[in-house]
């Protein structure tokens, strides 16, 4: 499945969600292009689980150091769901992996551009149909130092995440 096809229509149905009037009325443009790549961090998320029905999505990124790790997870009924168990094709999975840190990268950028802190990590949570919650963190947390990788953060996420289902359900 090539990527593309539908992430414009995602991104204008999330937009469509989560659009608020701006208070002062003047175009916010970092918060604006910020906030467009946590779409599109979103949107490809949702076009990697296509037809699968899922109730929420749960994007990690990690910014360190000149490395990027992007991932994702889902959740079906109350049960927590590794991209794996939404998409089988690993080329497809690959692929979105490699979109998702090159939006990393973007987003990094922006963040440069507007002479703003880069987060170090950023990990989101949208509710299909509902909102979106994002936590940025600005301290280092992956990297030698600290011998915490990018992939143990997320698992430990994900395997968090899971247990709160768990006692939700």
């Amino acid at each position: 499945m090539p990527f593309g096809l539908f992430k414009k229509k995602n991104k204008e149905t999330i937009k469509a969600e989560e659009s608020k009037p701006h208070d002062s009325g003047k175009k916010k443009v970092f918060e604006d292009a910020f906030m467009e790549i946590q779409e599109g961090l979103i949107a490809l998320s949702m076009e990697l689980a296509g037809s699968v029905p899922v109730d929420e999505i749960y994007v990690y990124g990690s910014i360190e150091d000149g490395a990027y790790s992007f991932n994702a997870f889902y959740v079906k009924k109350g049960q927590v769901l590794p991209t794996h168990k939404i998409n089988e094709d690993l080329p497809t999975i690959k692929q979105f992996l490699q979109l998702g840190s090159h939006d990393l990268i973007r987003l990094e950028e922006v963040c440069r551009e507007y002479d703003r802190p880069v987060p170090n990590e950023l990990k989101l949570h949208y509710i299909v149909g509902g909102g979106l919650d994002a936590h940025y963190e600005y301290e280092s947390i992956c990297g030698p130092e600290s011998g915490i990788s990018p992939t143990d953060v997320f698992r430990n996420w994900r395997e968090r995440v899971a247990k709160e289902m768990l006692r939700r359900n």
